[in-house]
């Protein structure tokens, strides 16, 4: 379910919509946690702050793309 919630979100995101985006993205950060699915969670961090950039806000955006880049980085995909 994280996984098609992250993909809506892509969905809406390309669609021009990242307003759209912040919900179902959220809720895959928040299953994916909660799974303890952290690249799974990563993706839809990343893509999360993407909407928030697109938003114009710049700290959740920041915050996101950086939890995201320390997950990439660890090489922990469990």
């Amino acid at each position: 379910m994280a996984h098609t919630q992250r993909d809506v979100g892509w969905l809406h995101l390309r669609a021009g919509r990242a307003q759209g985006a912040e919900a179902p993205l959220t809720h895959a950060v928040d299953a994916c946690a909660a799974a303890g699915d952290a690249y799974a969670g990563a993706m839809a961090r990343h893509l999360r702050g993407v909407a928030y950039r697109e938003l114009g806000r710049y700290p959740e955006a920041h915050a996101d793309f950086d939890a995201a880049l320390e997950v990439y980085r660890s090489g922990s995909y469990e």
